[in-house]
């Protein structure tokens, strides 16, 4: 979110391989069925992460 979606500075941020971070990324879709690269997922999986974090 950080990087507004945009993978090479991501990946520099998250200092891993860009070819990783599609990978995850793609995980993500497979798992949760939300886009991680699709903005409006984007958001509704941040407020899930940020959700989770608050009640734990």
């Amino acid at each position: 979110m950080e990087c507004y979606l945009h993978i090479r500075q991501a990946a520099e941020k998250l200092y891993i391989h860009r070819n990783t971070l599609i990978y995850r990324l793609k995980k993500i879709k497979q798992d949760t069925g939300y886009d991680p690269q699709i903005s409006q997922d984007a958001v509704s999986l941040r407020l899930a992460v940020w959700i989770y974090r608050t009640l734990r």
